[in-house]
């Protein structure tokens, strides 16, 4: 966490293996990894208001087609 309540701000790393075929791309069994950080805004007794979410979705994508996504 980077940040304390109302405003919380922290960074998270999702992560799985490539598996199943996507838009024609045949999976590898590769870990993809993605990371981001996310921005909340909490009530008073610490109930979630509002997330928002930011991250590249291009690194991502990026390893299921085996380079840009936006090219393919």
């Amino acid at each position: 966490m980077l940040s304390p309540p109302p405003v919380v701000t922290f960074k998270w790393r999702h992560w799985g293996a490539f598996e199943g075929e996507y838009h024609g791309h045949q999976p590898d069994g590769t870990t993809v990894e993605m990371f981001g950080i996310s921005v909340a805004k909490l009530s008073d007794d610490l109930k979630l208001l509002e997330v928002e979410h930011y991250y590249d979705p291009n690194q991502f994508l990026g390893k299921l087609t085996g380079g840009c996504p936006v090219t393919h």
